[in-house]
């Protein structure tokens, strides 16, 4: 009996160990396969072995025009027209800015241009004094052709004394020309420069003007509000001051992956579910993908942003509501 038992003992041993090889077989082969087979990330699936060119994502709905309005350096918000949530107009005042330092450099452009300005009507006003004393002179001269041309008719015309009067009349506005000239030619010297810098001045005034005029936030087109920060006086440079929607027409939001670039394109026709329902979609087109612009998500592949256009208005859309999104690319659409 005891002989026997340990053989049974030995047969429960092999047993054992057959199986723990086994085991271990598989666990090896199984670790072989994941090392060859794709990465899956602890996120959610990634591509399937064999990408059927479907592509399945989630979107939300989105206004199609959006505007925002942040601080610049040196701005502050001295004045806020509108309160979140209020309708707007096209043009409505929103925001008044306030910039000190721009203040004092429009103070300071505006008087080089005053002198800018008061340099050319010195240029003018010295072309037409130059014109006036060339007259004079010739006035002279003519006064004196004169009187020698009544010594010819009359002998006996004492011209002499005349004629000298004249003379040195002549010679005292040609002195004042000559002075006239010479100050006209530094003028003209210096215009091609004069009118350079005048250029460079009126440039700046512009773009310094332009600045000033954007102070006041106007909204360029109606919506409403959807942000406006609390105490915006305490706002520092670049931080969001308004943000106002025109979702009058609504466009989607939504991303693919990079493995799924090669099915979507601009053009490519989108099935948009609302509510997640395969009963009801609205039918759309991508607009663009933005290939130059990639979000990363922890352990997933890099994800690019797409818009797409409805082809009608969803019944009880609003922006921000999330949808789903199905693309069906040219190789599933041609039952490849």
């Amino acid at each position: 009996m005891k002989k026997n038992n340990n053989g049974m003992r030995k047969s429960v041993v092999w047993a054992v160990a057959l199986v723990v090889m086994g085991l271990s077989g598989l666990t090896d082969q199984a670790a072989g396969q994941a090392r060859s087979g794709p990465m899956v990330s602890k996120g959610g699936a990634e591509p399937a072995a064999k990408d059927t060119g479907v592509i399945e994502c989630s979107g939300k709905l989105a206004p199609r025009q959006r505007f925002t309005a942040s601080l610049r350096p040196g701005e502050t918000v001295s004045a806020a027209m509108v309160q979140e949530g209020a309708l707007v107009v096209a043009g409505a005042p929103l925001v008044q800015l306030a910039n000190e330092t721009l203040m004092g450099q429009l103070a300071v452009l505006r008087e080089k241009k005053q002198a800018v300005d008061q340099d050319a009507d010195r240029h003018e006003i010295l072309k037409v004094r130059v014109a006036v004393a060339q007259q004079a002179v010739q006035r002279q001269d003519a006064q004196i052709a004169k009187e020698h041309q009544i010594r010819e008719k009359v002998p006996d015309y004492q011209v002499e004394a005349k004629v000298q009067t004249w003379t040195e009349a002549k010679l005292n506005k040609q002195g004042e020309l000559d002075v006239l000239l010479k100050e006209l030619s530094l003028f003209d010297a210096r215009a091609e420069d004069s009118a350079r810098y005048r250029a460079f001045i009126e440039e700046r005034l512009a773009a310094a003007q332009q600045d000033i005029d954007r102070l006041l936030v106007k909204a360029p087109f109606g919506g409403h509000v959807v942000k406006m920060r609390p105490y915006p006086e305490r706002l520092g440079p670049g931080e969001l001051v308004i943000e106002v929607w025109d979702d009058s027409v609504l466009q989607v939001e939504a991303s693919v992956a990079q493995h799924q670039l090669k099915h979507v394109q601009p053009g490519s026709k989108v099935q948009v579910f609302p509510n997640f329902d395969e009963a009801y979609f609205v039918s759309g087109t991508v607009r663009s993908i933005n290939v130059a612009s990639e979000t990363m998500q922890e352990d997933r592949f890099p994800q690019f942003p797409m818009i797409v256009d409805l082809d009608e208005a969803i019944a009880g859309g609003r922006a921000g509501t999330a949808v789903a999104v199905r693309i069906v690319g040219p190789e599933a659409a041609a039952g490849k």
